[in-house]
């Protein structure tokens, strides 16, 4: 005898197989349909009883494991393209099975996401925790560009997100999936919180009269923002290809501030 039963745990839907065999009974347990846990009873076990002493648990979400998955996916990524990869290239770059990765994510779009927000995320402490006794304009810039380079330029894993952050992703109504969405919803409005606090560091900084005001504060944020994502760019393929593109990232740097000087600074 066999039945089948779905139950509503967290943001998912746990499915479980109920099977009947003479000397034992037989639950499958499935997320994402995948099967993660199976358990087998003894055929005396009385219903009532089974049902009494009996709990349902997901395994928690452990930080290490997570970031196992997204540092191999950052990689894959990188390398491969978001298109081109796939679950099982980053379950194996990870050195796990596919299964555990749809207990952490629903996709692998959900990966890419997440990447993206864990990124956004550490930029956003590292800024606030460097600027809190900040007061100059000049310094404030600096100190976030200084974050930029500690999270994308200090290694090898650094420079992959760089690739990353180029990848194009999809508009929110494309997306299906709520938990998506939402996330999706948190990228534009962290990029949006990031933009609005440069263009307002570079007007304070035109107001006081440092920066030069001739030209409208969110042209000066792209033109810095572009030209930096170009020579970073540049080391990741320099890393990726083994073509040397003609510079290392002490010449980024100082690229970037020489950038700040001649081009922002009046």
């Amino acid at each position: 005898m066999g039945s089948e039963c779905r139950a509503p745990i967290g943001q998912f839907v746990l499915r479980f197989s109920f099977l009947r065999h003479e000397s034992c009974t037989v639950l499958r347990f499935y997320a994402f349909g995948h099967a993660f846990f199976m358990l087998t009873i003894a055929a005396a076990t009385p219903y009532n009883e089974f049902e009494f002493n009996f709990k349902i648990c997901i395994p928690r979400m452990e930080d290490s494991k997570r970031a196992k998955i997204l540092e191999a996916a950052t990689k894959v990524f990188a390398k491969k393209g978001f298109q081109y990869a796939t679950i099982a290239d980053i379950a194996r770059e990870a050195g796990i099975s596919t299964g555990l990765i749809y207990l952490y994510f629903e996709n692998k779009l959900d990966v890419l996401l997440s990447i993206i927000l864990d990124f956004l995320g550490n930029l956003q402490k590292a800024n606030r925790e460097k600027l809190a006794n900040l007061t100059c304009p000049k310094e404030k810039l600096l100190a976030i560009l200084r974050n930029f380079e500690e999270l994308l330029m200090h290694d090898e894993q650094g420079l992959y997100l760089v690739r990353i952050l180029n990848e194009a992703l999809p508009h929110i109504v494309m997306i299906k999936e709520k938990s998506l969405q939402e996330k999706r919803r948190q990228i534009l409005l962290a990029n949006r919180a990031l933009l609005d606090m440069l263009d307002t560091i570079i007007a304070e900084g035109q107001h006081k009269g440092l920066f030069d005001r001739s030209l409208n504060p969110c042209v000066m944020r792209q033109i810095l923002c572009g030209a930096i994502e170009r020579v970073v760019y540049g080391l990741f393929y320099t890393t990726y290809s083994g073509d040397d593109i003609g510079y290392q990232a002490p010449d980024a740097h100082a690229a970037v501030m020489r950038l700040i000087e001649k081009f922002i600074q009046k």
